[in-house]
Formats: structure tokens, C-alpha cells, sequence
């Protein structure tokens, strides 16, 4: 490219040459006459030179004027093509250049110093052309804070290649990790297809994507391919980062992210007073039995913490945990036998709980191992309970073998006992399932910095709780065989339903305190309390004083319903188990 200087050399040299080519029209005619040519005007040469032009000569040189305006850079064509959205929408779309919008920028007014002081001076406004639009004005963009591994699948996912080079392969871990760092709820359907549903958007519906096999890793360009879905799905649409930390933004979603939103509200809540009454008044009249076999439970779960891979942090939890006046309360009318098989139930609970925390630690969240176990539970409860078209095979092996098959014991007690009863096997078996996904929601909560609303906590809190499945086995603690026409009906569904909600109210609020402390937020008292904890602990007993009323007349209604029948006295104890249940649940802690 030539600078100022060179150019002027160039046009002074075309300028010279124009002017020694202008004689030449006139040099051959000339010449012809001198020399006394006869019959030049008939010549085709006479007819070509005498013919009319215009000559176009070279401009004189002019001094290029200065200025400080800098020239925009052209848009790269191929880089606006690949990144536009790949859908039915677009496929009409006429060519077009990129454009750049330039805002309409206003001056500042200038009084003059000179002159008639009262005629302000303006300078001119830049607008922009007429064929651009105006840009829609977006909502404000609720922001997800992600790690650096969540980030790092995100750049991929909306790639922008003047931030990023060209990533490769892509591990499939990597993804379900990034899905659920910003609340999506990950389930494996069949085959290679997997379900991402939002937990956190103010979308419901949920979207598919394939596992890559064999290799499990997904190409950039199926990636980039997935992230045009989201876009088109939750509107999603690149990161971008933030003093503290790196964000994911959403324009689908209403709801402002607020990673500090759990942190905040503990800060708020830690160190006040709270004033908790003596909850036994409100069960006046409700039997606390204890079982007489106590000391059976203690050394079934020594036996248990030999038999079984326990580490020591479940060894901690079960010794200190009182489990055996725990269940004594529960099931005071159980026998020995059956009571030592109820115990190795709830310890096969411990240990797959705290296997799902192990999984869940947020500094080594490991999604591929956390949903295995809950899926390789799903499976050995069905199978083992009988309520599954496949039985248990010798050969079959889960990643955490033993945790999982702890279960067996239970298993094959309650398949032997209630052979003929499979609505009962899978009643146990959905409550036990329900349980370990509710354990699932919650890690991914807390996984997530993400605090549910109260009506949110109240849909999986009775399985959370684990109160569900412990009153699911009062019938085979009692041995019970109940027709399932009694069990489906609205008397026990309403005392099982209450019963379960006196139970786990009960628990959040003699645990409200130990679980501030240790940073849990999923608790009644805390998401009723607004800041103030003992208007939580008000807002809680009141609701337990409903329950407790439902209770009581849903008992009296099966009573009165079921007078008369064979089984009348199975539902009197039905009754009374239910309410020494929940006074027990009262009293260990």
C-alpha cells in the first residue's frame, strides 16, 4: 500500500503521460500531409482519428484532509454464517451483511463565549441508518454461577471463537456436570437418551439430548449443535464474566439468579433466640410405647457395621445416632425378629445416604456416580422385592455392590412374608425409590446454591424425610395383611398422609438449629421464618396442630368405617401405631 508521498509521485508520472499521448491523434495527420498524401480522408485510419472523444485526464494532485475518524472493520462473512441459529425459522432468511447498530448519541449543549450568548451551539447527532433496526430492548438477564469445569463446557456450548480456540472432544461427564451446576434434573431414559429438566427456570418442559458411544465424548460439532437448542428451547445464550465469579446468563427466565441467596438467608437467621415449646402437649391422649427388645437393635447394627463395607463416618453416624430407641418407638408392637430386619432397612439406608453425599461434595461433584447408585438401588429394590419382570441374577453386579445389596436382607424377609400380596411389595418399594430421589433433589440444591421455595420443599419433603417408607412398614412390623381396597382408601390414605406430616415437621423444627449451623436451608421453620425464626417456629406449629388434628379424625374415620369387619381390630392398631409413630419422633432427639 502506498503512503501519501508515493501516491503523489504516481499521479504527477500518469499526468505527464497523459499529456504526451494527447499529440498523437494529430502526429499521424500531420505527418501524412508533409508528405503530400493523396485520398487520406477515404482511409478507415482517417475515419478512426477523426472521430469525436472525450479525453479523461488525471486530476491534479489534492492534499488528502485529515481526520481523526478511524474506519470500521469489515465483518468477517464466514464467521457471521456459522454462527447464525440453525432452524426452520432462518431457512428463508434473505443474505445480508452484518450491521453494526450505532446508538443514537447526545450531545452535550455548548453555550458560546462568543458572540449572542442566548443561541446555544449544537453539535450533530449521529442516528442510525434507516434499514437498521432498532434493537429490541431485552429483560434483565438472570445469571447462573458456575465453576470453572461448568464454565469451561459452557464456552463450548456457545462458542465464540474471538474468545475461545476450537475445543475437541468433549466428555460426556463433563456435560451432565455443566446440566446440573444450573439446576436441571438429569435422568436416563433408554437406550443412549437422557433427560434434562429445569428446576431452576420458569420453563417446565424438558429436553433430550444422546449420549455419545462408544467413546463418550461428544464432537465440537454436535456440542455446538446442542447449544442452538438451548437457545431455541430456554433462550440461552453465551457466558459472560463477573468480578467474582463466571456466569451463564438466560433471557427465558423470570427468576433472578442469586448464588448467595442460601448464604444470605443463614446470615440473617444465625444467632437469634428461639423458644421451643414442649411439643408432647399438643399429642395429649396419643400412646408411647417402647418395644422391649431394645437392646436386639443395638447389636443387629454391630453385626451389620462387621458385615458390611462401613466406613467410619457411617460407623459414627450409627452409633451416635440412638437408631435403637428410634425404632423402638416407631414399631413398640413389633417382635424381635422382626424388629433386628427393620433395623438392617434403616441401616441400608444410612449407608446409601451417605454414599449420595460423598457424590454430592460440591468441591467433587461426581453426577455419573450419584445417579448410578440411585439407578443401581431402583433396580436391586425391584428385582429383590419382586415387583420387577427381572429377578436378581447371581452374575449381577452394581458399582457400589455392597451398599446396594445391604438391602437384601429386608428384601427377602418382606417377599417371603407377603408373597401374595405384590401391591404391598410395591407400595415398599415405590416409597424406598421416592426416598433416594428426594435425597438426589437435595444434593443437587445444595449442589446448585439453590434455595426452594416452600412449595417446592413441601412436594418432596415427605420423601426427603424418609417418614413415608417408615410408615409403609408399620404393616410388617405389626404383620398386618390388610386388603388393599382398606389401604387405597380415603381414611388410611389421610391418616398415612398426616401421620408422615407430623412426623417430618416434627423433625425440622428439633432440628432447626443443628442444620443452621451446619448450613442446610431446607427446613420448614427456616423457609417460613422471613427473616425472623421464631415467626418460622409459630408458622410451623400451627401447621403441625392441623396435622395433628388430621390425625386424629382420620383415625377416628377408619375406626367408624371398619367396625365390623374381620380386620377391625388390625385397623385399631393400624391407628395406634401411626400415633405412637409420630409422639416417638418427638421424644428422640
Amino acid at each position: 500500500m502506498l503512503n501519501a508521498s508515493g501516491q503523489k509521485t504516481s499521479l504527477e508520472r500518469q499526468t505527464a503521460s497523459a499529456s504526451t499521448l494527447q499529440s498523437f491523434p494529430n502526429l499521424p495527420e500531420h505527418t501524412l500531409t508533409k508528405k503530400y498524401v493523396t485520398g487520406f480522408e477515404n482511409t478507415h485510419v482517417h475515419q478512426f482519428l477523426s472521430q469525436s472523444r472525450t479525453l479523461r485526464r488525471t486530476p491534479e494532485w489534492v492534499e488528502p484532509v485529515k481526520t481523526d475518524s478511524k474506519v470500521e472493520p469489515v465483518a468477517n462473512k464466514d464467521l457471521w454464517e456459522l454462527n447464525k441459529p440453525l432452524s426452520k425459522l432462518f431457512l428463508d432468511e434473505p443474505s445480508q451483511e452484518p450491521k453494526k447498530f450505532k446508538p443514537e448519541v447526545k450531545s452535550k449543549t455548548k453555550v458560546k463565549t462568543k458572540g449572542d450568548p442566548t443561541e446555544p451551539s449544537t453539535a450533530e447527532e449521529e442516528t442510525p441508518p434507516a434499514d437498521e433496526a432498532e434493537p429490541a430492548t431485552e429483560a434483565a438477564q438472570p445469571i447462573f454461577a458456575v465453576d470453572a469445569r461448568a464454565l469451561k463446557m459452557f464456552r463450548t456450548l456457545f462458542f465464540d471463537p474471538e474468545v475461545t480456540s476450537t475445543p475437541g472432544l468433549i466428555p460426556w461427564n463433563d456435560f451432565l456436570y455443566a446440566m446440573a451446576a444450573t439446576g436441571f434434573e438429569i435422568e436416563k431414559l433408554y437406550g443412549s437418551v437422557w433427560q434434562f429438566t429445569p428446576t431452576q427456570l420458569d420453563v417446565d418442559r424438558g429436553i433430550h439430548f444422546h449420549e455419545p458411544h462408544p467413546m463418550g465424548k461428544i464432537p465440537f460439532e454436535t456440542t455446538r449443535r446442542h447449544g442452538r437448542r438451548l437457545t431455541r428451547a430456554y433462550g440461552w445464550h453465551g457466558v459472560g464474566p463477573s468480578r467474582a465469579t463466571d456466569h451463564m446468563a438466560s433471557s427465558s427466565s423470570t427468576q433472578t439468579g442469586k448464588p448467595s441467596t442460601r448464604e444470605d438467608l443463614l446470615s440473617v437467621l444465625r444467632g437469634q433466640s428461639l423458644r421451643v415449646p414442649d411439643l408432647a402437649l399438643m399429642h395429649a391422649g396419643w400412646p408411647k410405647d417402647t418395644n422391649p427388645h431394645v437392646e436386639a437393635i443395638d447389636v443387629k447394627i454391630l453385626q451389620l457395621i462387621e458385615t458390611h463395607a462401613v466406613n467410619e463416618t457411617v460407623r459414627s453416624r450409627l452409633t451416635k445416632a440412638n437408631l435403637s430407641e428410634q425404632l423402638a418407638g416407631w414399631y413398640p408392637y413389633a417382635s424381635r425378629e422382626k424388629l433386628e430386619v427393620l433395623t438392617s432397612f434403616q441401616v441400608w439406608m444410612f449407608i446409601i445416604d451417605d454414599l449420595l453425599d460423598q457424590y454430592s461434595i460440591v468441591e467433587q461433584f461426581d453426577y455419573n456416580k450419584l445417579q448410578a447408585l440411585l439407578n443401581d438401588c431402583e433396580d436391586y429394590v425391584e428385582r429383590s422385592l419382586g415387583v420387577s419382570s427381572q429377578m436378581v441374577e447371581p452374575s449381577t453386579r452394581y458399582l457400589d455392590h455392597d451398599a446396594v445389596l445391604s438391602f437384601e436382607e429386608y428384601a427377602s424377609t418382606v417377599r417371603r412374608l407377603y408373597s401374595d400380596n405384590p401391591s404391598y411389595r410395591r407400595r415398599i418399594a415405590k416409597e424406598a425409590i421416592a426416598t433416594l430421589k428426594a435425597y438426589q433433589k437435595e444434593a443437587l440444591n445444595r449442589r446448585n446454591t439453590h434455595l426452594p421455595s416452600l412449595d417446592e420443599y413441601l412436594g418432596y419433603r415427605d420423601a426427603s424425610s424418609c417418614m413415608k417408607q417408615v410408615a409403609a412398614n408399620i404393616e410388617f412390623a405389626n404383620g398386618l395383611d390388610l386388603p388393599e381396597y382398606v389401604m387405597e382408601s380415603k381414611e388410611i390414605q389421610d391418616l398415612y398422609e398426616a401421620s408422615v406430616a407430623v412426623m417430618w415437621i416434627t423433625n425440622d423444627i428439633v432440628s432447626v438449629r443443628k442444620e443452621i449451623r451446619e448450613g442446610f436451608v431446607e427446613n420448614i421453620v427456616v423457609l417460613l421464618a422471613h427473616g425472623d425464626m421464631q415467626r418460622g417456629l409459630d408458622a410451623s406449629l400451627d401447621r403441625l396442630r392441623v396435622e395433628i388434628d388430621r390425625v386424629n379424625k382420620a383415625s377416628d374415620d377408619a375406626v367408624r368405617r371398619f367396625s365390623g369387619e374381620t380386620f377391625e381390630r388390625d385397623i385399631a392398631l393400624l391407628a395406634k401405631n401411626c400415633k405412637n409413630m409420630c409422639l416417638s419422633s418427638w421424644f428422640w432427639r
